[in-house]
């Protein structure tokens, strides 16, 4: 089995987005899925998440987004923590964005947010991809 490549990281806002049913993140991830790639969602990120929406029809669809053929959940473990680390201060304590900013570093992927302009000075502008904050 082949390890999918990590092309697009999705931030907590971006996470929320789907969480509430907005439809823009979802279209984007179904432009990834192929088997081959696949957007990273990082276990800080969904952890902010789940704590901000506790109704279960939220819950459910972040449930669903970590099952989704074109996404992997990212785990801080001992591997990821050097480089999660080294951004942390620069996110002004925001352990969710630290993982997001380094997993996109790291990978060179597009980094998915409804909050381009809090990553604008940790990622590549050209690669971070605006979210829309209310449904199409």
């Amino acid at each position: 089995m082949v390890t999918p490549e990590i092309r697009a990281v999705l931030d907590t806002s971006a996470i929320e987005s789907y969480a509430v049913g907005h439809v823009h993140v979802g279209e984007l991830i179904a432009d990834l899925t192929d088997g081959r790639i696949c957007a990273g969602l990082p276990a800080a990120a969904l952890a902010e998440a789940y704590s901000r929406h506790t109704d279960d029809l939220a819950r459910a669809r972040i449930d669903l987004l970590t099952k989704l053929d074109g996404t992997m959940v990212l785990a801080l473990d001992a591997a990821s923590a050097p480089q999660v680390g080294m951004v942390f201060p620069l996110t002004g304590g925001d352990m969710a964005q630290a993982q997001a900013v380094a997993i996109a570093r790291e990978h060179s992927a597009i980094y998915l947010t409804v909050e381009p302009k809090r990553s604008a000075h940790l990622v590549d502008p050209d690669a971070i991809v605006s979210i829309p904050a209310k449904d199409a």
